[in-house]
């Protein structure tokens, strides 16, 4: 009830809508922003977010609201390059890196990335809530140092911060195994597994 009432509150005031927009906030943490288009009583509501258009139930909603638009954002459903840097990124385990995403649908992705770590270079798939948006981002990984290969996933929960940039925190694995040169030019065989925090901040182009 209390969210059809916010609801019907959003739509009478549609014509002073120059300034301001609807903000979904949903029960799993996601934050939408947009027009809303369509109401279907005790059914669902869709929002129009730039070019895409969100369906969403009822019991999914906690509440809706109407704010100011403080900036133009720009459309980055089809913004698909990367550059990261923190402990570790949504992609590999490096402090910083670059990232190209060949988008699978608008939920999926393999990509390729490089940078400065653990992994040289890596290839893998992600899975996303949103698409470069708030919500969470599985993926799994493997990558190579220059002296062996890696198997890295992680789980992180991805927040926009402004027009470009993403703040991501979440949990990664990693299991490792490397060839060293050691006395006699003999190869020594090295290997481990870790479970860490990662945080990190990317910018998206």
């Amino acid at each position: 009830m209390k969210q059809i009432i916010l609801l019907i509150a959003v739509i009478s005031g549609v014509a002073f809508a120059q300034v301001n927009e609807e903000v979904v906030y949903l029960k799993d943490g996601s934050i939408i922003h947009g027009r809303i288009i369509e109401y279907a009583p005790d059914r669902h509501i869709k929002i129009q977010s730039g070019p895409n258009v969100f369906v969403y139930q009822l019991d999914q909603i906690d509440r809706i609201t109407r704010e100011p638009m403080t900036e133009l954002r720009s459309d980055l459903s089809n913004a698909t390059w990367a550059a990261q840097f923190g402990i570790g990124t949504p992609r590999s385990i490096n402090l910083i890196g670059v990232t190209k995403d060949f988008k699978l649908g608008e939920k999926s992705s393999i990509f390729i990335t490089a940078g400065l770590g653990i992994n040289l270079i890596g290839v893998g798939y992600a899975r996303y809530k949103n698409y470069n948006g708030n919500g969470l981002v599985f993926s799994g990984s493997i990558g190579h140092n220059g002296a062996g290969f890696s198997l890295n996933s992680s789980v992180t929960r991805q927040w926009r911060v402004s027009n470009h940039g993403f703040f991501s925190f979440g949990q990664m694995a990693s299991s490792f195994k490397s060839d060293e040169k050691g006395d006699g030019d003999e190869k020594e065989v090295s290997d481990g597994s870790f479970l860490f925090p990662t945080i990190s901040f990317d910018c998206r182009f």
